[in-house]
């Protein structure tokens, strides 16, 4: 999708960046695309988990959204009516 790659390009500026700040980094080129690959791994892996994070609220916050509906429709169309929180 557009946001992932909008996330990777991110991800790869700014491990770029990271590693031609490391003093290793410039005398030793193996060294570098090791770095940055470990760099941009883990950027990926924390992209991805707050991608998950962000829609497993977004779920929460639709199933909140109905939950909260059901009970004021049915206490304005059924006074008394409780509904048991899921």
């Amino acid at each position: 999708s557009n946001e992932k790659q909008r996330l990777l390009r991110t991800s790869l500026r700014i491990c770029g960046t990271v590693v031609e700040s490391l003093p290793t980094a410039r005398s030793a080129p193996k060294c570098e695309k090791t770095v940055q690959a470990l760099l941009c791994r883990n950027l990926n892996v924390k992209s991805a988990t707050l991608l998950n994070a962000t829609s497993s609220r977004r779920i929460r916050l639709q199933d909140d959204l109905v939950t909260g509906f059901h009970f004021s429709v049915s206490e304005r169309f059924v006074p008394g009516c409780t509904l048991k929180a899921s």
